[in-house]
């Protein structure tokens, strides 16, 4: 997924005219962002019934907060970016494990 837009150099403008620039603008990538989720909701919510719900324990939330966004990426088809954040959290759940180790024991 790409939105193509770009903010404008306002220093570029007479200063005057950079506060009805800016939201001139503002309100185009309101539309952009509005037009895109209509013709992408449908997709979005197929991928949000897709992810089953995770089970964690009350102590390692921070990582589950890093895995819950990683699923709001999948769902609005930030892939990539979702790849990443599973990596992250991940990792981040690897080291708890370490440091750690009766946790493993228990799940």
């Amino acid at each position: 997924m790409y939105i193509d837009f770009h903010k404008y150099n306002y220093d570029l403008a007479p200063e005057e005219e950079r506060e009805s620039f800016s939201n001139r603008d503002k309100i185009a990538y309101q539309k952009i962002l509005k037009d895109w989720i209509e013709n992408n909701s449908e997709a979005i919510t197929e991928r949000k019934w897709e992810v089953e719900e995770i089970e964690y324990l009350s102590e390692v939330s921070d990582f589950i907060k890093l895995i819950r966004e990683a699923e709001n990426l999948y769902e609005l088809g930030f892939f990539t970016g979702c790849i990443a954040l599973i990596g992250v959290s991940a990792e981040d759940f690897l080291k708890y494990l370490t440091i750690n180790p009766h946790s493993a024991a228990k799940m």
